[in-house]
């Protein structure tokens, strides 16, 4: 809905005013008259937005009435809300979601900017708050594992707003694991020299909540083959002599990876 001020000029020997506003366009009021006393201006409230209106007002004195604009009848159309829009990702109903995720969805026309809010209760209202962005998508962190959320974007502009998929909250859930746990590499130490290069032992400690482990032993970091070894924390390498080596390992399951040592990769040197 919205609201507007309809104005007009003074009439000599006025001793009231009185406004119509109406939707039908035939010169009448259909309505009513409503009084403005000797007020030469009305706030008008709870209009439709891109509706059309249209308006007379009339001076009154003891002698009768008289129509602004010799009888004639104006017309005003209110602005429009922003435009019917849908959302996009995730996908409604959408499961084993990352607990660091991105939601977006479709343009609305008119719009000047978008609101989203992303709840825990199931009742199409945002108990949170509504976050503002210029941009159709928006970023969320920190999500709880195994978690199920409900969420809703609106359009915005001077009018008011308009919900996506016509007010249809839409829900999705988290994944029902974590990454893998921190862990560290243990052997060869790091910067290592005079390693054997037949039967060298790598290791590291576990990881909690790692189904399964893979290891990248390259030249350069990243310059490897990731291998798995299933739940062993161990895996022993023929390599060439005299070269310098870097290898890294991680830890796997359903909700992703996790590298030894954050992320860091360690060197050796083979004798």
């Amino acid at each position: 809905m919205t609201s507007l001020t309809l104005t007009w000029g003074a009439s000599s020997g006025v001793t009231s005013y009185a406004y119509c506003i109406d939707t039908v366009n035939n010169a009448s009021c259909d309505t009513s008259w409503v009084s403005a006393g000797s007020a030469t201006s009305a706030q008008v409230t709870s209009l439709t937005a891109g509706a059309t209106y249209y308006w007379q007002v009339r001076a009154t004195n003891a002698a009768g009435t008289t129509d602004a604009n010799a009888g004639t009848w104006w017309s005003l159309t209110t602005a429009s809300l922003p435009g019917a829009f849908n959302k996009t990702a995730p996908a409604n109903g959408a499961a084993s979601q990352a607990l660091s995720l991105t939601l977006s969805w479709g343009a609305s026309s008119g719009a000047a900017s978008y609101e989203y809010c992303v709840d825990t209760v199931n009742d199409n209202v945002c108990n949170t708050t509504w976050k503002s962005v210029t941009s159709t998508s928006a970023a969320l962190t920190g999500l709880v594992v195994n978690a199920t959320y409900y969420w809703q974007v609106r359009a915005r502009n001077t009018t008011g707003a308009t919900e996506a998929n016509a007010n249809a909250w839409w829900t999705f859930k988290t994944q029902t694991q974590t990454l893998p746990g921190a862990f560290v590499k243990s052997s060869p130490a790091n910067n290592a020299t005079n390693q054997a290069n037949k039967n060298l032992t790598l290791s590291w400690g576990a990881s909690t909540g790692a189904a399964s482990y893979e290891y990248c032993v390259g030249t350069a970091i990243n310059n490897c083959t990731w291998t798995s070894t299933g739940t062993t924390l161990s895996v022993k390498l023929n390599l060439s002599s005299k070269v310098t080596y870097f290898w890294q390992v991680r830890a796997r399951n359903t909700a992703g990876t996790t590298d030894a040592n954050a992320a860091t990769w360690w060197t050796f040197r083979t004798k």
